[in-house]
């Protein structure tokens, strides 16, 4: 399953398969760029971290300047036959000094990390945040990742179990890596699927609450 993924076109019919739940996240993230762009006077600047096959510049991009990054070749190469129209889109190594020299002057309002941690173990999540966080002080941060939780659903925990990232953590162990970053827990799929959300420089739980009609939050 891991190595089948690495394709593009099996990548993204795994992720239409199990993404738009009844709690669209991705309509979620349409609102908040709205938000910044409303903020800001101007189309709002995305930087997505790990952009996969490049799917969300479909949505994204009509509505912000968006660049996506993704250290595969393949999705990249299929980002820009696919999406290129909604973005750009380049194939870099967040560990690679030459990745900051390339993005030093992009300025974006709004840094994604969508499945990224999950990628990555301790050291190199900290590193990488602490290095955007230097070089973007400005930038709103938002990440997503699947979690452990305590009597998780059975399906949920196999997904975690099989999925391609070795690094799948419980809350306490997010929370070690991000400590000054705020964060939510909800499942955004079709599928029980617990995953969190880490944000700063927005109150990501006050507007979700909002825009999903949440009286409890």
């Amino acid at each position: 399953m891991r190595a089948i993924l690495s394709n593009p076109v099996i990548y993204r019919f795994q992720q239409s398969l199990v993404w738009s739940g009844k709690r669209d996240f991705h309509a979620l993230l349409e609102h908040v760029v709205h938000r910044i762009s409303q903020e800001k006077g101007r189309k709002a600047r995305v930087l997505d971290i790990g952009c996969g096959d490049g799917k969300l510049s479909q949505r994204l991009g009509p509505i912000c300047d968006y660049v996506g990054v993704d250290l595969s070749e393949a999705y990249i190469a299929h980002a820009r036959e696919t999406y290129g129209r909604y973005g750009t889109f380049h194939v870099a190594d967040l560990g690679d000094p030459a990745f900051h020299a390339k993005f030093q002057d992009a300025n974006p309002d709004l840094i994604l990390l969508i499945g990224v941690m999950h990628h990555c173990d301790d050291t190199a999540v900290r590193g990488l945040f602490d290095d955007l966080i230097d070089r973007f002080p400005d930038a709103k941060f938002l990440s997503i990742d699947g979690i452990y939780v305590e009597n998780q659903n059975r399906i949920a925990k196999w997904l975690l179990d099989n999925d391609r990232g070795e690094h799948i953590r419980d809350l306490a162990g997010y929370r070690r890596l991000l400590p000054t970053h705020d964060y939510l827990i909800d499942n955004f799929l079709r599928l029980p699927f617990n995953m969190v959300v880490f944000y700063k420089g927005m109150d990501l739980k006050k507007i979700a609450g909002a825009f999903f009609g949440d009286t409890q939050r």
